[in-house]
């Protein structure tokens, strides 16, 4: 989620950005001080999701600066907070999402954010995922952050389709190979429910593009991952030196799989 707030005094904007970040822990949260440094943030991003606006500020009061911002970037919602509640109505004819009383607590801001008018749209991230496959298993959320799923089944699983090369996979091949297990109903609602997590997991960080659902089967969308392993297979020299014989080696099925035996195979030519 990407968010911004003005308020004159600096604590007020400090506060407000420690609580989004408990709130939003791996949202983007911008905050000012300055009327006039906010209004050139909001001129140049077309992607903020909330802007939230102080009533009472020197030189500028939070209505006005409503309407100016709602001309500016009409998709963006605005919650207005003051310590002054009699600025309600004036806040509500202005048809924003919500007016919070100070001080703002974590409680508060997640009302109103799960109330507001324009729904949050989940942004994809333009950039190829960065995933590691030589020793243990590592996705990248952006350049510097580690993915962290939600369940060890969603990663591995993940792991398992990258694997497979963008080859479509069935309940049953995963049954199979990573739960080593027949598949029953009890195996497939427990797949079910890993890539469900999957799925939404990647969502939330920008990548709901990288796995591809169809027909009853999941497959890894190639072109939005940048992998050591599709590196290597497609000629890169340096990426191929870099396999030392260890691949996903928190993963048994991964000691038989092809991918691996094609990998050793190019490091012995």
């Amino acid at each position: 989620m990407h968010t911004i707030t003005v308020d004159d005094e600096s604590l007020a904007v400090s506060a407000m950005q420690r609580t989004l970040a408990k709130v939003d822990p791996d949202g983007e949260h911008k905050g000012f001080y300055k009327v006039r440094d906010f209004l050139d943030y909001v001129g140049k991003h077309d992607d903020i999701d909330i802007a939230f606006i102080d009533v009472e500020m020197s030189g500028r009061d939070g209505i006005s600066l409503t309407r100016e911002v709602k001309r500016i970037a009409p998709n963006t919602n605005i919650v207005i907070y003051s310590g002054h509640r009699q600025y309600r109505a004036d806040a509500m004819d202005e048809h924003v999402s919500s007016f919070i009383v100070k001080p703002v607590d974590e409680e508060k801001l997640r009302v109103a954010i799960e109330n507001l008018r324009k729904p949050i749209v989940k942004r994809l991230n333009p950039k190829p995922m960065k995933i590691v496959t030589f020793g243990s298993f590592v996705a990248y959320e952006n350049e510097n952050k580690v993915m962290t799923f939600s369940s060890t089944r969603a990663m591995e699983i993940f792991a398992y389709l990258i694997d497979q090369c963008g080859y479509p996979v069935t309940s049953k091949e995963i049954s199979s190979d990573v739960f080593a297990k027949e598949l029953d109903s009890s195996v497939s609602k427990e797949i079910s429910r890993s890539v469900i997590a999957l799925l939404k997991d990647l969502e939330n960080v920008g990548y709901g593009d990288v796995v591809i659902k169809q027909n009853k089967s999941l497959k890894i969308n190639k072109s939005r991952v940048s992998c050591d392993l599709y590196n290597a297979m497609n000629g890169d020299e340096a990426e191929l030196s870099a396999f030392m014989g260890e691949y996903l080696i928190d993963y048994s099925w991964a000691e038989f799989s092809e991918s691996r035996k094609e990998l050793e195979n190019r490091g012995n030519d």
